[in-house]
């Protein structure tokens, strides 16, 4: 690597890449060479731009961070740097592969820490151990039962607790999340979120809403012959002819 770290940032988010811009800024030897907002962005440019450092956000449209580093990087691979939302990874494996990982949102301490750090290993991460460190957050991620999910609002990420979603409701590309009277615009489409969280006693009743089991509080037949849901909160949802049978299995499970 050369003196100064040329340094390449990723992430989805327009705002997280200002911010990571602003900081770096502030850094002496540190160059930013490009911004990707998505995975396949960032494989092109770290092929194109041979750069010494990726901060890689792990949740990117396309390619993820992942999917990113499982890839032929070059004949010299940059050190990767995960950035992410979430706390709950397999900090250790991140040792063996001669990289690290901040937490969102970055602090101008933790990344002049793990520049400095990618600056002391001075040697490429091994291809294979990159490999390994993926599938080991991946197991990790998919074995740990704190899967709460982090909201970006006005600057800040929120933790929203598994144990206090009511229901989410598709909007587009993203979904919006309920907590009591508060909601929460969330990246990730719904029908991908809904089998994600169904281990955690969320079900779909329709093709645009999914709900907490322990939210449902009643269900009965319509004028018309179609299956609905009164919720917790006194409100009433229609049930998807689709979903029904989950609906029909959270009954019969609780008898």
């Amino acid at each position: 690597m050369s003196e100064t770290l040329r340094v390449l940032a990723a992430d989805d988010e327009p705002l997280a890449l200002d911010r990571t811009a602003r900081l770096l800024a502030q850094l002496a030897g540190v160059e930013l060479v490009g911004r990707a907002a998505n995975g396949e962005e960032a494989l092109a440019m770290i092929r194109e731009l041979t750069p010494d450092v990726v901060l890689l956000d792990i949740s990117m449209p396309l390619l993820d961070g992942f999917d990113v580093i499982e890839q032929p990087l070059g004949a010299a691979p940059p050190a990767i740097i995960f950035v992410t939302a979430f706390h709950r990874f397999a900090v250790k494996a991140f040792e063996v592969a001669a990289a690290d990982y901040i937490l969102k949102p970055v602090r101008l301490a933790r990344l002049a820490a793990a520049l400095d750090r990618v600056r002391a290993a001075r040697a490429a991460p091994d291809p294979a151990a990159m490999k390994a460190l993926a599938a080991s957050i991946r197991e990790t991620t998919r074995s740990d039962e704190d899967d709460d999910l982090w909201v970006q609002r006005r600057g800040e990420y929120l933790r929203v607790a598994l144990p206090r979603l009511d229901r989410i409701s598709a909007e587009g590309e993203y979904v919006r999340l309920h907590v009591g009277a508060e909601t929460y615009l969330y990246r990730e489409p719904i029908g991908q979120l809904a089998e994600r969280l169904a281990v955690h006693g969320f079900i779909r009743i329709h093709r645009s809403a999914v709900v907490r089991g322990s939210f449902v509080s009643a269900a009965r037949r319509t004028r018309y012959g179609r299956l609905a849901v009164r919720l917790a909160d006194g409100s009433e949802a229609a049930v998807g002819r689709k979903y029904a049978s989950a609906v029909r299995a959270l009954i019969h499970g609780a008898a």
